[in-house]
């Protein structure tokens, strides 16, 4: 290997459920989640869990899950959104469809064992999914062990993604004035 290149990742393709417009990505073990960052409008992040939000209300996801050695390089071209997230893996940690069963088509995404990891979740096709109920969406993610870090956004391109910051946005909006504050 040439000093400055990474090994090839390792790349599985397959679909996921979507079930509520989300599926999961979690530990292997039961834990109490509650919401650490979201609003991004593609993944909120639980204590324990990921939820990905998926135009498809119900409905097969194609996915590429890719395990790096390293972060990859960042390719915007071909997705409508992207975000990076960190997460600590104390357990196994799976793709799993909402309401249980997992991807078999998809292997741990904890490659290197406990520890930090950065996922990059990208995105398209949403919009069109959420309009016509059909399977035409895809999703990538990517996997790198990495240090601790906060939620960074790369695109924020399609209408349902939009959707989900407004509801954020207006959820966490401080009241306005009324007649009896101002």
């Amino acid at each position: 290997m040439t000093a400055g290149r990474s090994a090839a990742p390792r790349i599985f393709e397959g679909t996921i459920r979507a079930c509520k417009n989300q599926y999961l990505v979690q530990h292997s073990v039961n834990v109490k989640h509650s919401m650490v960052s979201g609003g991004n409008g593609l993944v909120d992040v639980y204590t324990g869990s990921l939820a990905v939000l998926t135009g498809l209300d119900d409905g097969d996801i194609h996915l590429r899950l890719e395990l790096h050695e390293s972060e990859p390089p960042l390719d915007l071209e071909a997705w409508d959104e992207v975000v990076d997230v960190s997460f600590h893996a104390e357990k196994s940690l799976f793709l799993e469809q909402l309401f249980g069963g997992g991807a078999e088509d998809f292997p741990p995404l904890n490659f290197k064992g406990e520890g930090d990891y950065r996922i990059r979740v990208c995105a398209r096709g949403r919009d069109e999914a959420n309009r016509t109920f059909e399977s035409v969406e895809f999703h990538a993610i990517q996997v790198w062990s990495d240090t601790f870090g906060p939620p960074t956004g790369h695109r924020f391109r399609d209408a349902f993604g939009e959707r989900w910051r407004q509801r954020a946005q207006a959820r966490t909006r401080p009241p306005g004035p009324t007649a009896s504050n101002g």
